[in-house]
């Protein structure tokens, strides 16, 4: 029952957004299916912490910005690839342990690596993701570490 209030909000702020009406007989209209919706979420059993993430949203604040960060980085290391000549690809496949994540945890990393220049996430598993990457790090999962615990306290709380 905590996340009906968020959900509520972010229905009634998203059909005000994107109707653009403020006669009375649209409002009501916009109130009865907001509550429709709530309703069926609810007989649904569609709440939860996955369905309703609005008390994340300070941590994705953070974290887009971080990874926007990352994304500027890794674009700096695909040119240098590209411009030099003697900088050469090799290619690789790297097989991530999801640790438990949640589906949203496990959806943001997937979806964060392949944002970033230079990876791309083949497979997103229950039990772990397979990336093909552009250059060979030191440590494979260790070049990954970062940005997993970042998303993973971006989506779960827990780092």
């Amino acid at each position: 029952m905590i996340y009906v209030p968020g959900l509520f909000i972010a229905l009634t702020a998203l059909w005000l957004a994107l109707s653009g009406h403020g006669e009375a007989f649209m409002l009501g209209l916009a109130a009865a299916s907001v509550c429709l919706s709530l309703i069926l979420t609810m007989r649904l059993r569609l709440m939860g912490r996955e369905a309703s993430p609005y008390h994340r949203l300070a941590p994705m604040a953070r974290y887009a910005v971080w990874l926007m960060g990352e994304i500027v980085k890794s674009n700096l290391a695909v040119l240098h690839t590209i411009i030099e000549p003697s900088a050469r690809l090799r290619p690789r496949l790297v097989a991530l342990d999801a640790d438990g994540r949640s589906e949203l945890a496990t959806a943001l990393f997937a979806n964060s690596i392949t944002l970033t220049p230079g990876t791309v996430t083949l497979e997103a598993a229950r039990d772990g993701l397979l990336v093909h990457s552009l250059h060979e790090g030191a440590d494979e999962h260790e070049e990954f570490a970062p940005m997993a615990a970042k998303s993973l306290l971006a989506a779960d709380g827990r780092g």
